[in-house]
């Protein structure tokens, strides 16, 4: 997997990333559980969801397959404030175009699941399997 350079790219994978950790914490999975449901060590999802490096449309359809998403929830910017109805704002990046990307910590993503816990339990939970 090549390391991202591109700053739009450097952008995307930020938000998929936040959103991925968003995913995996709500459903109380660790990385390595993710990891070996994808075929991957946990050391990828941790780049994934850091935004170092950026996800194929083959994985990122794994993972929406795992979490029970749709991946376009994956490169929403607002995808996390929209699961929450958050009231406060959510930490962003803004591109040269005014695009805001919205950025967490695995802190700060642990707290507004707490606050707001939104954990639904209409979502499948990890089973060990993608369909």
């Amino acid at each position: 997997m090549k390391t991202i350079t591109n700053h739009k790219y450097k952008l995307l994978a930020a938000t998929v990333g936040s959103n991925l950790k968003f995913c995996r914490l709500s459903r109380k999975l660790s990385m390595k559980k993710v990891g070996e449901a994808l075929g991957v060590k946990f050391q990828q999802i941790q780049k994934y969801e850091d935004g170092k490096n950026q996800c194929s449309i083959y994985r990122m359809d794994q993972f929406a397959k795992l979490f029970g998403e749709e991946i376009k929830n994956f490169i929403d910017p607002n995808y996390i404030s929209k699961m929450c109805n958050l009231r406060k704002s959510i930490p962003t990046l803004e591109t040269a175009d005014g695009t805001k990307i919205a950025t967490l910590t695995l802190s700060q993503a642990k707290q507004i699941l707490e606050e707001n816990q939104k954990i639904d339990p209409t979502q499948p939970m990890y089973d060990g399997k993608i369909s």
